[in-house]
């Protein structure tokens, strides 16, 4: 398994085919697309023929997206790979109509759309398509079985805040949250259900200790973030549980205003994993949801 924050690749399967009468030893790749993607194990050919299509090349300012991507010619896609207004949610009028309003607010719905400051529909989703847990191939009836899931995540990007506040402890640490927190739990810390929980008030459910650790190891979803410096991750929580300013605090701030200054150099970020979910938790697409 490949892992990242929330993206995760199954691993292959070893499978035994038979192709144009022959026999062949090949290996299956199933992607959060939703394609499967299939080689000769002996020498990496593909089995099926493997096109590169144009996609979306419209960018942020400083991007330079390829202009293809490979799609495979078979097998036909396990999962659909276009989220239209005629997929979004009906399961009651009401539902369906401020689904739709919510639907609207998003630009792009083309798979490989770049990630732009208009929004884009990820689909089948973050979590979607193959999940992790990878597929299994019953060797008899040469059948492969697929945990598929579908669900719609809107992607909008958002210009990195600016940090004004660098003369502060709590300032220095809302540069370094813009940087590390800010697509997870969002600007105004209010994270987006229990996968991404709220920090607001943290500071009634944990202590400084408590929240270093998960800092430091992750949990979860959250990956760990030992690569912070210490002084970053001073400042971070300085912020997160709005921690009274010190007088030795001063020694950090004259010593490293802000090394979070590598900001300057990201430009944008995700305004949040935001699943696309009706007032009553349900997926705002219509099923099969996986």
């Amino acid at each position: 398994m490949i892992c990242g924050t929330a993206i995760c690749l199954a691993n292959p399967n070893l499978v035994t085919i038979i192709h144009d009468g022959k026999t062949i030893d090949a290996v299956a790749q199933i992607t959060k697309h939703g394609f499967i993607f299939m080689f000769d194990r002996t020498n990496g050919k593909p089995i099926f023929p493997i096109a590169e299509k144009p996609v979306p090349t419209h960018a942020l300012r400083g991007e330079q997206p390829w202009p293809t991507q490979p799609f495979p010619s078979l097998p036909q896609p396990f999962a659909r790979q276009h989220f239209g207004p005629e997929d979004v949610t009906d399961l009651t009028p009401e539902t369906h109509k401020d689904m739709m309003e919510r639907y609207k607010m998003v630009k792009y719905n083309t798979m490989f759309t770049p990630p732009s400051k208009e929004g884009g529909w990820i689909f089948p989703g973050f979590d979607g398509g193959g999940e992790w847990g990878g597929a299994a191939v019953d060797p008899e009836t040469k059948i492969m079985y697929i945990s598929n899931s579908e669900m719609p995540w809107a992607q909008v990007m958002i210009d990195v805040p600016k940090n004004t506040y660098q003369h502060t402890l709590q300032g220095m640490g809302h540069a370094v949250y813009n940087k590390y927190c800010l697509a997870c739990h969002g600007p105004e810390l209010k994270g987006n259900g229990s996968s991404f929980p709220s920090l607001v008030n943290i500071a009634k459910k944990m202590n400084e200790q408590q929240v270093a650790q998960f800092v430091e190891s992750g949990r979860n979803m959250m990956p760990s973030f030992k690569q912070i410096t210490a002084n970053d991750k001073k400042a971070l929580l300085a912020f997160v549980l709005k921690l009274p300013e010190k007088a030795s605090d001063v020694s950090v701030i004259s010593k490293e205003p802000v090394s979070a200054s590598t900001l300057n150099d990201i430009p944008y970020t995700m305004n949040g994993y935001n699943r696309f979910l009706d007032k009553d938790g349900y997926p705002g697409i219509k099923p099969p949801w996986g």
